[in-house]
């Protein structure tokens, strides 16, 4: 994991000095379809499409060598945009470890539940993981022991607890 910190010297500035800029970056978020970039916000009407044309329900950002993904507020992906999100992390050198925060989402439906399902067999016949972390709204934690899938899924508290298993 990468800390960033600023500092703040409390220097007094001479007016020969040059005032140095902040260097941090911001963060790079990429369509989970294509890799795009993609603005860190998208605008809140109900879908947000990204170049390639894929619904943006999720950011897309990689941490080592673990596709992370952020579910936006307010979008319950389908069964075709999880799929092709399939297609993409399939498609990735290497073994894929994926990790989906939940915390954003506010409800599921069994569209969501079909292509997590055909994600999460994906990835794990490519030898990867799949682990979901930060449910937090009751109605979705129960829509995951209801259908009995927090026995299949791994699902952890947090995206550092995730990202720890990998």
């Amino acid at each position: 994991m990468v800390n960033m910190e600023v500092t703040d010297s409390r220097s007094p500035l001479r007016s020969d000095m040059s005032i140095p800029t902040d260097t941090l970056e911001t963060p790079s978020y990429h369509c989970p379809a294509c890799g795009a970039t993609v603005s860190i916000e998208p605008p809140s009407s109900p879908r947000h499409d990204a170049p390639c044309g894929c619904s943006l329900w999720c950011r897309k950002r990689m941490v080592d060598d673990v596709i992370v993904l952020d579910v936006l507020r307010g979008r319950t992906p389908g069964h075709d945009d999880v799929e092709l999100l399939s297609q993409s992390v399939v498609n990735c050198s290497g073994v894929p470890h994926v990790v989906i925060d939940l915390s954003n989402l506010d409800f599921v439906n069994g569209s969501f539940m079909d292509g997590l399902m055909a994600l999460y067999t994906r990835v794990k016949a490519a030898n990867g993981r799949l682990i979901l972390c930060g449910i937090r709204k009751p109605s979705v934690r129960d829509a995951f022991y209801d259908s009995s899938l927090d026995k299949i899924f791994d699902i952890r508290d947090s995206q550092e607890a995730a990202l720890a298993c990998l």
